[in-house]
């Protein structure tokens, strides 16, 4: 289960839509946030017996790469962590939002290789594959 956090960036949208460049501190913040949702996430987990670890960003990589392009995976191409490693540097502090949706185009050409399409909102198609979509609530920590 991939249970995504996302910062609280109310009122640091700069003028124009573009956001400013996030500061040392508001990463800092950001990474401690990140990481209480996480525990939060998997104290749930434990209390359901469930078992749960963390997964470093290699392994979530090639996990999300191998369920957008089963494929490719199937046929033992090798995962992005082995032919895309530089995807995987995390938000930089200070760093411009032009340099931030260059990772973040990087990142999304290493993970999704295969034709998405979401004509049908109960079915994700992943390049020939059907996958069937549940929509469940988001957890708030």
């Amino acid at each position: 289960m991939i249970c995504p956090w996302q910062p609280d960036t109310r009122g640091r949208l700069a003028r124009g839509g573009n956001r400013a460049p996030v500061s040392a501190m508001v990463h800092e913040r950001a990474v401690r946030e990140s990481a209480r949702h996480t525990e939060g996430c998997a104290l749930i987990w434990r209390r359901m017996d469930l078992h749960a670890r963390v997964l470093n960003g290699h392994e979530v990589l090639d996990l999300c790469w191998q369920r957008l392009d089963p494929h490719a995976a199937a046929a033992g191409e090798l995962p992005p962590s082995s032919r895309s490693p530089e995807v995987l540097g995390g938000p930089v502090a200070g760093e411009s939002a032009t340099d931030a949706a260059g990772r973040a185009r990087a990142l999304r050409a290493a993970v999704c290789t295969a034709d998405i399409g979401l004509r049908d909102p109960a079915t994700i198609r992943v390049g020939g594959c059907v996958e069937l979509v549940s929509y469940c609530r988001s957890h708030r920590s």
